[in-house]
């Protein structure tokens, strides 16, 4: 097995918290500023089927 650490305990904390409930509460928001952008990335991206994608957020 790889190593679990968390190492930045605070943005954790963040997300576990008020922060990632405010982005929970907020999706659709979120979405719309967003879903613009969205269209034209993954067009560019030209991803086929067989690729994988890392999600470095």
């Amino acid at each position: 097995m790889g190593d679990n650490r968390i190492v930045n305990t605070h943005q954790a904390e963040a997300w576990n918290g008020y922060e990632g409930r405010h982005w929970a509460d907020h999706q659709a928001r979120y979405d719309a500023l967003n879903d613009p952008a969205n269209t034209p990335l993954l067009n560019a991206a030209r991803l086929q089927d067989t690729d994988g994608v890392l999600g470095i957020g």
